[in-house]
């Protein structure tokens, strides 16, 4: 029996050794990263203003256990432009928490410089009952592909009690977003530049 429950034992330590590295792996794994001829990279950040009555809507959305939960946004990290009449393709969504940043890895389209981007999901309390979209319907167009690109620092005004969208502004958080990249980036000799947007 005590040879058993040794064993029983060392699995156990096995599997938490094995999910903690995992988990650190996972954790250290997000990188940005460095784009092809006939690729750029889009930096951006979203946040929403003012922040809701999360008392009131944690309770009424049964996530009162959620409440403390950061705001997320759902944005694809990678985006195929598509050829003229047909739609891009987005993978790899990945969820950023309210005021971090994000980055988009977009392939162009052959013989294009343009790419559209479409709305995105925003979680309240990182749970999909609290889920609305937010408009992101974005044309842009590039200078120079095989570049970094900075969208700017995107901000909803929202009416707290209906969600509606009164006001979108957009700041402009270049140093920061520069040294996201950085941070986040095995390529250090990066600059940003700015994009043209269409609508």
């Amino acid at each position: 029996m005590k040879r058993q429950n040794c064993n029983s034992f060392k699995k156990i330590i096995t599997a938490c050794i094995f999910i903690c590295i995992s988990t650190a792996a996972f954790c250290a794994g997000y990188s940005i990263p460095k784009p092809k001829s006939n690729q750029v990279v889009l930096i951006g950040r979203i946040s929403i203003v003012p922040d809701i009555d999360r008392d009131f809507y944690s309770a009424t959305l049964g996530l009162s256990k959620c409440r403390e939960n950061a705001d997320t946004a759902i944005i694809p990290t990678k985006a195929v432009m598509k050829a003229a009449g047909k739609q891009p393709e987005y993978s790899d969504k990945r969820f950023f928490d309210q005021g971090t940043f994000f980055h988009i890895l977009c392939t162009l389209a052959p013989d294009s410089k343009d790419i559209q981007l479409e709305n995105i999901d925003y979680v309240f309390f990182s749970n999909t009952r609290g889920q609305i979209q937010l408009p992101f319907d974005l044309n842009l167009s590039v200078d120079e592909p095989g570049a970094y690109y900075y969208l700017g620092s995107i901000e909803y005004t929202l009416t707290p009690t209906d969600f509606y969208i009164s006001k979108i502004s957009i700041k402009d958080e270049t140093p920061q977003a520069l040294e996201f990249v950085k941070k986040n980036s095995k390529n250090q000799d990066i600059s940003l530049k700015r994009i043209k947007i269409n609508n």
